[in-house]
């Protein structure tokens, strides 16, 4: 049963963190969040934003009065470990580091490129921080899960740690991999203790506090965050990262997929792993984003990003094609050599969370792209229809599909970014209900298109794209040359047909262009004369 939390102070203390009471004091009541939570988030929510602050303080405390008096208690007392002169910012860390749920709603906020940037940089920390939980603490879970092995392992310092786990890197005495000075091995990806209780607690009061968020929002005449959407992916991502056994599973697919690729790595999973820790080989890099290359050093790196994780995926021939749903800038690393020198090469870590697109989804998505190219509406929403899992309100889908061609007989190329755009507008604006991988799929190039830009602006993703298809078509042409003209069994999923169809493309595409002009020049009215 969700637990509803307490309601929401009306008229808050004008009190800050410094002054928090002494729990030390059996007598004293365990205050409300409000006393001690800062009152002043300009620091950490943008003047763009400003009229959010207060409703989402009030509905952080509301949250955080939810959660059982010792979790609280716990917090608190986190909070008046830090120094008086600690920042806001310092202070919602702190609390974000407690709360597991908190900690990935901030991340996954982070990647939405429609907020502001500087809010954005803020949330970007928690991508990957720096590792707090003590040894001690991990050490009993490696007993627990290792046995006699655990005995065998030297541990470093913790090397990172997320919402839900801690990375610590070992050797293991005796192993035939450790250098002669007991060099590192790997690195254990361990659950960090007590985090699955705290999840189960805290996804119970979701429910209500984003209910509560809605309700401030439309009270204050705000518009109302997609907090459903948001916090389902929360879900989704928390459960895949407690769960290692399927991100162990993940990890071995993706080493064997991407293997033989020359400018990608994907750590590979070491016999040590159980249930509960992943065992792995550790991969040293900087995040992608923070690469320091040249121009043609991201660029080369750029390309090798969007080969692996946008056109492998889309361009296998045949089954499911696997992709990583969460491809943040901490999952992305540019690796560098033991001299500290970038190598050239992305390390692609934490397969936690993956999903897998059909051979039919892979053939809508290039009609859809074949629709935008051709000016062809209905071929665009023919196959999104195909897509969604009900019969969409076809009208408004066909409106936007116009407004999207409009804009592409106006000059705008339907690339990459475009028909992101177009997706993202069909998802929020229309009925159309889409299963839950193309939801993630979306996610998932939305996330990416972001780091892209930050780690290269000057390629565009559609230059690599193209290049890819370019080579399938290449790859393909032995095949094509006996195969049934309607068949689709091509990496492009196009048949010969529709290849062909492409030949000829051109004279239809003009006159689709002039005949969609003057039927937008007919819409607009005739200027009036006084």
């Amino acid at each position: 049963m969700t637990r509803q939390p307490p309601a929401e102070n009306d008229v808050p203390p004008n009190s800050d963190s410094s002054r928090a009471p002494d729990l030390r004091d059996p007598t004293l009541e365990l205050p409300s969040a409000d006393h001690w939570l800062p009152t002043d988030l300009s620091d950490l929510i943008p003047d763009e934003y400003a009229a959010y602050r207060s409703p989402l303080r009030a509905t952080l405390v509301r949250f955080l009065d939810g959660l059982e008096p010792q979790r609280r208690i716990e917090i608190v007392q986190n909070q008046l470990a830090l120094a008086e002169s600690a920042t806001t910012i310092e202070r919602v860390l702190t609390l974000l580091h407690d709360c597991p749920s908190l900690h990935k709603l901030g991340q996954v906020v982070a990647r939405d490129r429609r907020l502001d940037a500087s809010l954005r940089r803020r949330l970007a920390t928690l991508e990957s921080l720096p590792g707090q939980v003590p040894l001690d603490e991990l050490r009993p879970i490696l007993h627990s899960e290792l046995g006699d092995a655990a005995a065998r392992l030297r541990l470093g310092p913790t090397l990172a740690e997320g919402s839900v786990c801690a990375v610590v890197p070992f050797s293991e005495e005796g192993s035939a991999k450790s250098d002669a000075n007991g060099g590192q091995t790997g690195v254990l990806k361990i659950v960090k203790p007590g985090v699955r209780e705290r999840l189960e607690e805290e996804l119970s009061l979701w429910p209500s506090v984003g209910a509560f968020l809605e309700e401030r929002c439309r009270r204050d005449g705000l518009a109302t965050p997609a907090w459903r959407e948001t916090l389902d992916q929360v879900a989704e991502l928390l459960a895949g990262e407690v769960d290692l056994s399927a991100e162990q599973r993940h990890l071995e697919e993706a080493h064997e997929l991407l293997r033989a690729h020359d400018r990608v790595v994907v750590p590979e999973r070491l016999d040590l792993s159980t249930p509960h820790v992943t065992a792995m080989t550790r991969l040293e890099g900087r995040p992608l984003t923070e690469s320091r290359g040249s121009l043609l050093h991201r660029a080369r790196l750029a390309s090798a990003t969007i080969d692996a994780l946008i056109a492998r995926p889309l361009l296998q021939a045949e089954g499911p094609a696997m992709f990583h749903a969460d491809p943040h800038a901490g999952n992305l690393l540019a690796l560098q050599g033991p001299d500290g020198a970038e190598t050239g090469r992305v390390g692609i870590i934490d397969w936690a969370l993956v999903e897998r697109l059909s051979k039919t989804d892979r053939v809508h998505f290039v009609q859809i792209a074949l629709g935008a190219i051709t000016l062809d509406r209905r071929r665009i929403v023919r196959a999104v229809v195909a897509l969604s899992e009900n019969t969409p309100d076809t009208d408004t889908l066909t409106d936007i599909v116009d407004r999207f061609l409009a804009s592409v007989r106006r000059g705008r190329l339907p690339g990459f970014a475009g028909l992101s755009k177009l997706l993202d507008e069909i998802v929020v604006s229309t009925s159309a209900r889409f299963p839950t991988r193309l939801l993630l799929f979306r996610k998932s190039l939305l996330t990416l298109e972001g780091v892209l830009r930050d780690l290269c602006p000057e390629l565009p993703v559609d230059v690599a794209l193209l290049a890819a298809v370019g080579r399938q078509l290449v790859r393909d042409a032995p095949r094509r040359l006996f195969a049934w003209p309607g068949r689709r069994d091509f990496g492009t999923h196009l048949s010969n047909l529709e290849l062909l169809g492409l030949l000829t493309a051109p004279t239809r595409t003009t006159i689709r262009f002039w005949r969609q002009t003057l039927r937008d020049l007919d819409a607009v009215p005739e200027p009036s004369h006084h």
